[in-house]
């Protein structure tokens, strides 16, 4: 995954410590993690930690130092410390609550970098979010503040998280421990098909618009002029899209003729040929 967007190298730690510590903290979920839920949480601790290159915020001069950004998602604040430190407590992992506000920079070694994360998503109640697939929502209240989670405010860096999210998300379940398997609902249907994917067509606006821009965007690079609203209950189905929904169709195999490809609308045959080449809306 780290590869796929540009990050691999300078990694503190060996690729296979960093994996067993996700494992580790993925198991401290709560029940119902999805594949989706995973991939945000992961992704999230990538982009706060320089993809997992540093444990302590950089820069100097803080107004809240020496209570500075620790952990791959950074702890800070004082309050914040105190809080991480009873959390620790109650989970039999230290005797001392008082203990990383007494000592900040204790909270820099690795041993509590995936903890913190764990315990950022568990306090600001970010599972439920992450286990629908709403990175965004994820990114604007760690970026933001829990406040601004749902508005029109744009994460910094929001492109190279939605892409670390993008490449953890093509795992899917497999990010999941082993013997933890995704929720399904009682009596659910088997996974649906191609049919599963809405009717679109020019002028179209909403969240599944937005899906499929940015899956284009993620998978064709030829695809990146697709504007992607950073609402995306606004996003539009406009000309760009157009031109990108009709070079895909284009492409081989499965070349999408007929009622299709007449004004660009994602209908029967340019279904199948998206659910053909991995998307999943």
């Amino acid at each position: 995954m780290l590869r796929s967007v540009g990050a691999l190298g300078k990694q503190m730690r060996p690729l296979a410590e960093l994996a067993a510590g996700a494992d580790g903290a993925l198991r401290m979920a709560p029940s119902g993690l999805t594949g989706g839920g995973a991939a945000s949480f992961l992704a999230t601790c990538a982009q706060e930690s320089a993809y997992f290159r540093t444990t302590v915020e950089y820069g100097t001069g803080q107004r809240y130092a020496p209570y500075i950004g620790r952990g791959f998602v950074q702890c800070t604040w004082r309050e914040n410390y105190r809080a991480f430190g009873a959390w620790c407590r109650d989970r039999g992992l230290g005797d001392d609550p008082g203990v990383f506000e007494k000592n900040p920079a204790a909270l820099g070694d690795y041993r509590w970098s995936w903890l913190t994360a764990v315990w950022y998503f568990e306090a600001n109640r970010l599972w439920d979010w992450a286990n629908a697939g709403d990175h965004l929502r994820v990114s604007q209240a760690v970026n933001g503040g829990r406040g601004r989670a749902g508005t029109a405010f744009v994460p910094n860096h929001w492109d190279a998280r939605r892409a670390m999210f993008d490449a953890f998300r093509r795992v899917g379940d497999g990010l999941l421990p082993a013997g933890v398997s995704p929720p399904r609902p009682a009596n659910a249907p088997p996974p649906a098909g191609p049919e599963a994917i809405p009717d679109m067509q020019e002028g179209d606006t909403g969240q599944h618009v937005h899906r499929l821009a940015s899956w284009l965007v993620t998978h064709y690079p030829a695809y990146s002029k697709i504007p992607l609203d950073p609402n995306p209950r606004q996003q539009r189905y406009g000309p760009r899209m157009v031109e990108a929904v009709r070079e895909f169709q284009s492409r081989p195999p499965g070349v999408v003729a007929g009622a299709d490809a007449v004004g660009t609308p994602i209908g029967p045959r340019t279904k199948r040929k998206l659910w053909a080449a991995g998307y999943r809306p």
